[in-house]
């Protein structure tokens, strides 16, 4: 569901929300340093003559207290910093793969084994065998063990999750299942295991 999280260490505290924003958090700063930050207005009463600023944090933002300066760091602010302590440009252009790139190593990819094992069958792929050597039908019903094994869900990055949940209903129905608001996964550009192409790309809710 909608997640506020709140946290202190000793020098900083603050709050940050989900990149949903469901969940309410606001916040009040008065005239005696002191803020108040909770997901409904009034849990702490504050006297209006004392407020100085008050406001409500954004979808996926962070209100961020440094105690030790006596100041409230800007999201834009701590995000810049942590953007800038490496060349994240650097390693993302060593390490992209361009689709002509790999468009010429599957070439070869493909040269290399008609010479290595004469011809590859073309329905191959589609047998369930990836190099091409059977020509036999595969069970795709989801109930059997072969379908959770196909080589075809591995290489193409799908897990049989993916295709009960959401494949076999558009399938099926000819429309998208039903699920939870939003997909709160780890980065896809942060994984070290392939990833589809599609969860490289997020919605930012505002």
């Amino acid at each position: 569901g909608p997640a506020l999280f709140a946290f202190a260490d000793g020098r900083f505290c603050g709050a940050q929300l989900d990149r949903n924003g469901l969940r309410p958090c606001r916040y009040y700063v008065t005239n005696d340093n002191i803020i108040v930050c909770a997901s409904e207005v009034g849990v702490v009463p504050v006297d209006s003559s004392r407020i100085i600023q008050k406001g409500r944090l954004q979808p996926g933002r962070m209100l961020l207290v440094d105690t030790q300066k006596g100041r409230i760091v800007d999201d834009r602010e701590l995000k810049r910093q942590i953007a800038t302590q490496h060349d994240f440009k650097a390693w993302t252009m060593s390490n992209m793969v361009t689709m002509p790139e790999l468009e010429a190593k599957l070439a070869v990819s493909k040269e290399s084994k008609k010479a290595a094992n004469g011809t590859v069958s073309r329905d191959g792929a589609a047998d369930g065998k990836l190099d091409g050597t059977s020509n036999a039908s595969l069970n795709t019903s989801p109930a059997s063990p072969s379908f959770s094994k196909d080589p075809r869900l591995k290489a193409f990055g799908y897990t049989l999750e993916q295709v009960l949940k959401v494949l076999a209903p558009m399938a099926l129905n000819a429309h998208e299942s039903l699920g939870s608001m939003g997909n709160d996964a780890a980065l896809a550009c942060l994984s070290s295991q392939p990833q589809l192409t599609y969860d490289y790309f997020r919605e930012l809710f505002v």
